[in-house]
């Protein structure tokens, strides 16, 4: 409990009664919207005030602390779709939430699976990124809740602290939270119930995957864990709901390219920056985005091996492995060198709120694909799988192969000159034949 001021017993001539009277400390004035705090003690009798003044005194303390920012409230909401508040509880308890924290913000992206499951993971490892801050500050202004618990004003409100760190989740947020005001039939919070939670789950699962359904489900969670914090309800109604698994769900894992749909990819007449990025994506192992982002400044050469530069690009969707540098493969050795240009390599794939251009480049790479094969497994994100798979049978060790593709420790972790040397990743690239290309 904070250091309160004293509270002192105060007889009010208008009431006939003693009150209980505390100065509401500056710093919890503007959320309490009060300078000063009385709890009436229902009597006269100055004695009989006194026994109660204890009682009231702990009420009273335990008001202040309904309004006093809660950090750790803001990591678990943050957090959601990683660990549940009782998880981040017993981290905190134990001393180690930083550290499984900042091993959430290092998670490897899957490389298989649905595209939507991806992206889910860059936002669970955005989460833990953000989170790390909030651990690092231990600050956040929670805005007071307003006397008006109209769900339509709690969804205001709740959005105007910016919950979400990335602009295209704050969206996501805003659309599930609509949605959800629409769909029920409670008017208030305080009329929110469990069974509102399952009844919703249904009805997103009627027509969207299990892991939409629990996305969207956790951001009417965060609501509800705010207004929790802030005082207003007295528990989450959409904590612990136990859903059912669906027997409709399956995975679809990505696969790679058969080299003759290879073939068949990269003859086709395309607009040149298309064939650029994909003749970087399934020579490098690049992600998606990694290789559209970039500029030509990221072309560098280093004890005479030219290479993309990873490592001091400002991305949120970096993890420590990604960080790396990767040889230009000699087949692309003639169009990306050292000073052959200046800003975007891919200009023409616009960015988004977020700064990503994942989306136009997507949009574009699937475009050429589907002409060739229209299998869900095969996507843009193929072609890493073709080249981890291709190292492999080169006889390419993992430690080497994990390196180059930014599976692992990458080139900003550890010891200066740790991992393997940029000449052996040149040379291991340089041990595949793209003779699609």
């Amino acid at each position: 409990m904070a250091d309160y001021p004293p509270v002192k017993l105060v007889f009010m001539k208008s009431k006939g009664k003693y009150y209980a009277n505390m100065t509401v400390p500056a710093d919890l004035r503007e959320a309490t919207g009060r300078n000063q705090y009385r709890l009436s003690t229902g009597t006269s009798d100055k004695g009989v005030a006194e026994s109660k003044r204890g009682a009231l005194t702990m009420r009273m303390y335990d008001w202040l602390d309904k309004h006093r920012p809660d950090p750790l409230g803001t990591l678990k909401d943050t957090l959601a779709t990683s660990l549940t508040p009782e998880d981040v509880d017993e981290l905190a308890a134990s001393g180690s939430l930083s550290e499984v924290v900042e091993d959430l913000s290092k998670e490897k992206l899957p490389t298989t699976g649905l595209e939507e499951d991806y992206f889910t993971a860059i936002e669970e490892r955005d989460a833990a990124l953000e989170a790390l801050s909030i651990l690092e500050t231990l600050e956040e202004d929670i805005i007071p809740a307003t006397s008006d618990h109209t769900i339509s004003a709690a969804i205001s409100e709740y959005l105007s602290t910016k919950p979400y760190a990335l602009n295209k989740t704050a969206k996501e947020a805003e659309t599930a939270l609509n949605e959800f005001a629409e769909f029920t039939s409670a008017s208030t919070l305080e009329e929110i119930k469990s069974i509102d939670g399952y009844r919703y789950a249904d009805h997103i699962s009627a027509t969207k995957s299990q892991s939409t359904t629990k996305k969207k489900l956790g951001y009417v969670r965060g609501l509800l864990s705010y207004f929790v914090r802030s005082g207003v309800l007295p528990d989450n109604a959409f904590r612990g709901l136990s859903l059912p698994t669906s027997s409709k769900a399956r995975t679809l894992h990505r696969l790679p390219f058969t080299d003759a749909e290879l073939v068949e990819i990269f003859k086709q007449t395309m607009p040149k920056h298309v064939r650029d990025l994909m003749e970087i994506l399934c020579t490098t192992g690049m992600r998606l985005d990694e290789a559209a982002l970039l500029d030509w400044e990221d072309i560098k050469e280093e004890d005479g091996v030219v290479f993309f530069d990873l490592t001091h690009r400002d991305k949120r969707v970096k993890n420590i492995g990604s960080a790396r540098k990767v040889p230009v493969p000699a087949v692309l050795a003639t169009k990306f060198k050292p000073g052959s240009g200046t800003g975007q390599i891919f200009h023409q794939f616009k960015r988004n709120s977020d700064g990503k251009k994942q989306g136009p480049a997507s949009k574009a790479c699937m475009a050429v694909i589907r002409k060739v094969t229209d299998d869900p497994q095969k996507v843009a994100h193929s072609f890493r799988g073709n080249l981890k798979d291709k190292l492999r049978s080169a006889g390419v060790d993992k430690e080497t192969n994990d390196f180059i593709t930014g599976h692992s420790s990458g080139d900003v972790a550890g010891t200066y000159g740790s991992g393997p040397s940029l000449k052996v990743r040149k040379e291991s690239l340089d041990k595949i034949e793209h003779h699609w290309l």
